[in-house]
């Protein structure tokens, strides 16, 4: 339980300086909105590529690796 406050807690602090950094990068070209949007989108993409490389990895684990060297 304790990983994933951990895990929620640093999403949401990365995911407020991937806003800042739009915000500072792009100044007056771009709206709070579309920088929290951007956020929310990043946080969501993230999540969603994390869940699949852990799926990768429980797949993997199944599959008969060869001892190296043979």
């Amino acid at each position: 339980m304790q990983s994933a406050v951990k895990g929620i807690v640093w999403r949401f602090f990365s995911s407020c300086i991937t806003v800042a950094v739009v915000l500072v990068a792009f100044g007056d070209s771009v709206r709070v909105e579309q920088a929290l949007a951007l956020g929310g989108a990043e946080a969501v993409l993230k999540f969603l590529v994390y869940f699949a490389y852990e799926r990768v990895w429980l797949l993997l684990r199944k599959v008969q690796v060869p001892a190296w060297p043979p």
